[in-house]
């Protein structure tokens, strides 16, 4: 059993969405036969937002209702699971609210019936191959071979996770014993990011209850750090998304970073972090020219990150990606252009083949700074 999960932080998130044109939702071919996936695949995006949060959700929600319409008889595919990213731009001025509570009632109208919502605030969205830092995109998954559950934790900054992970599990009707008895069930999760501890102590915690056996991905939200559910919008909360699948499908994880050749030493005392950097290195220099800078260590061939330095008004912000030791020597790690486009790729072609799937309805993939 495989665990995918991405950890999301700041300038770290955005889904890409593809989805061939003029083409319905049940062309799949196995050798010389062709059998229907009867799924569907739609998505709104949005580059900036509008004067209305409520006027701007109702329109994603029209442009992906629309594309359903065209995907063929209606009870074949019902919307299953619809999945809202936007940006802090496009969530400034409590339009979060408007936005999510807008989606959910333009489908429960619709469709007479609630359809499970869950999403992010994310750093930018990219979609129809442009990045959008000020933007939102709104996917749906429809078909009637699908069934989806959502949930949330109560806010982790008040409960510990332990308690929190176990109403999660319990709210989404999961047998701890056998969590995946079909094999076919997928966990989609969005984690707090502005909480005391890494958020990998939180997917390890989640990982452990329900004994490793379901796939796990998703990400940590980025600022404003808000999670949503058709139920509203929640902040210092775990959501998760349930998917059972009678369709094919399959997932994949890719990695870019690499080593500078680097180091920088660790000094931790009362649960607070400094760096030291070797002589000539200036970890603000760093953070001057991307606005990040990640600290790690190499095992095998991939780079690993650990700690993810920003700057704040009058000081720099550590935060533990993995548990770090006082006086640990770590690398600096930069991002690998030509190996995260060939990495973006195969992540996207393994699978697929895995799954025997020689033309995908559609892919979504998280971009990442650290992944695990």
């Amino acid at each position: 059993m495989s665990i995918a999960f991405l950890e999301l932080l700041a300038l770290d998130i955005s889904p890409t969405i593809k989805l061939a044109p003029e083409r319905k939702p049940y062309a799949l071919v196995a050798g010389t036969i062709t059998m229907n996936t009867y799924l569907g695949f739609a998505y709104a995006g949005d580059e900036t937002p509008g004067d209305d949060g409520y006027t701007d959700g109702q329109t994603l929600a029209a442009h992906c209702h629309q594309q359903l319409e065209g995907f063929g008889e209606p009870s074949l595919f019902p919307p299953r699971l619809l999945i809202l990213l936007a940006s802090p731009t496009y969530l400034a001025k409590n339009r979060a609210y408007e936005l999510v509570t807008s989606i959910a009632t333009y489908f429960n109208v619709r469709y007479g019936q609630r359809v499970p919502l869950i999403g992010s605030s994310v750093a930018a969205v990219l979609f129809d191959r442009q990045v959008h830092e000020h933007g939102a995109v709104l996917i749906c998954l429809a078909s009637r071979l699908l069934q989806v559950k959502v949930g949330a934790t109560a806010n982790l900054s008040t409960k510990p996770s332990e308690e929190a992970f176990r109403g999660l599990i319990s709210g989404l009707e999961l047998n701890h014993e056998d969590p995946n008895p079909g094999g076919n069930r997928h966990l989609l999760l969005f984690l707090p990011s502005q909480l005391s501890g890494p958020p990998r102590t939180l997917y390890k915690n989640l990982s452990r209850q329900i004994d490793y056996q379901l796939s796990v991905t998703g990400g940590v939200s980025s600022l404003p750090d808000f999670q949503f559910t058709e139920f509203g919008v929640q902040r210092g909360t775990a959501v998760a998304a349930l998917i059972e699948f009678h369709t094919p499908v399959a997932s994949g994880l890719g990695r870019s970073l690499k080593t500078t050749g680097k180091h920088v030493t660790v000094r931790k005392s009362d649960g607070k972090l400094q760096v030291e950097p070797e002589q000539g290195i200036g970890v603000e220099e760093l953070i001057d020219e991307k606005g990040f800078a990640l600290l790690g260590r190499t095992v095998e061939d991939r780079a690993i990150a650990e700690l993810f330095i920003t700057r704040t008004q009058n000081d720099l912000d550590i935060r533990e990606l993995e548990d770090v030791k006082d006086g640990e020597l770590l690398e600096i790690l930069d991002i690998d252009e030509k190996r995260m486009y060939s990495e973006a790729e195969d992540s996207i072609v393994v699978p697929r083949r895995r799954a025997g799937m020689d033309n995908p309805i559609g892919s979504i993939t998280f971009q990442c700074l650290a992944c695990y």
